[in-house]
Formats: structure tokens, C-alpha cells, sequence
């Protein structure tokens, strides 16, 4: 089914989703336009949030594992734990985010 730009900048495709469409929107306008002929571009954005959050909960799992926060969780206060494990989100996100810019293959789409 075809959509137009409004209907695909409208929908909600996940935090890693919408950053990518976001992306490809303003800059990487030939790869929009070809997936949208092609009518991939709501696949692919929905495979590539999915893709994009189970790496980031594999590297928070490990983030947190090696930070020794996932040893603290009994001990430390829960607010404290809490705050300090969304500055490792936060931190991971903002290197995922570095990552996607750089990303330029479709994966055969």
C-alpha cells in the first residue's frame, strides 16, 4: 500500500524508527524517495527501530554489567540506581545515534 511523506512522517515507528526517518527525510532524500517508490519505506523503518533497540539493550546489558551497576542494584539507594543507569542510556543512545548517521547501506531492500 502506498503512503505519502505525510502519512509516513505522521506514523510512530519507535524511538530508533523515527530518528532514522527523521534522518533520511532531510538528508538522505534519494534513498527516501527510492524506498517510497518501491513502497519499502514503512518496512524498513519498522525493521530497522526493532533492529536498532534490541542492540541497544544488548549493549545497556552489557554497559550495565561492566559498570558494576547490575552488582549494585540490592545495595544502592533505587533513585540513585536508576539515574545512573539512564546516564549509560543516554550515552548509548547518543553513540547509536553517531552510528546511524554514518550507516548508508539498505540491507538488499
Amino acid at each position: 500500500m502506498y503512503m505519502t511523506d505525510e502519512e509516513l512522517l505522521a506514523k510512530n515507528y519507535g524511538f530508533w524508527g523515527n530518528a532514522r526517518k527523521d534522518f533520511m527525510y532531510k538528508y538522505r532524500t534519494a534513498d527516501w524517495g527510492f524506498l517510497q517508490e518501491t513502497e519499502k519505506l514503512d518496512r524498513y523503518l519498522t525493521v530497522f527501530n526493532n533492529r536498532i533497540t534490541l542492540k541497544e539493550y544488548h549493549m545497556l546489558d552489557k554497559a550495565l554489567l561492566r559498570s558494576g551497576l547490575m552488582a549494585s542494584i540490592r545495595t544502592m539507594d533505587k533513585n540513585e540506581w536508576v539515574s545512573r543507569c539512564m546516564r549509560v542510556r543516554e550515552s548509548l543512545r547518543k553513540l547509536l545515534l553517531k552510528e546511524m548517521v554514518y550507516e548508508i547501506d539498505l540491507w538488499q531492500w
